[in-house]
């Protein structure tokens, strides 16, 4: 009782690795400050780009996370009419309830 046969342990392992690997490459990771600095627009002469804004998340994976999407809650807000108006109409049209 408690005994892993032979190799049992290292097959786990070798399958674990497989599986986080094949996780991790189909993953796409966006960097928000690019589009959010676009978004802003507060052009740089000297960097030539738009320069990054702060996103006062601390720099800790929670308040990142909150940062993130509150960038991403100013930049759509702009076009919650526009889709709030076409998922009306598009319950109109196909008969449902919006």
């Amino acid at each position: 009782m408690g005994l892993l046969p032979e190799g049992l342990r290292e097959q786990a392992v070798v399958e674990a690795r497989r599986q986080a690997i094949a996780w991790i490459d189909a993953l796409t990771i966006d960097d928000v400050m690019i589009p959010y600095s676009d978004w802003v627009g507060d052009w740089s002469d000297y960097w030539g780009n738009n320069r990054w804004q702060p996103l006062n998340g601390g720099h800790r994976a929670l308040g990142d996370c909150r940062a993130v999407l509150d960038c991403l809650r100013v930049m759509g807000g702009n076009y919650a009419h526009e889709y709030t108006t076409e998922a009306v109409s598009v319950g109109r049209h196909s008969g449902g309830d919006c």
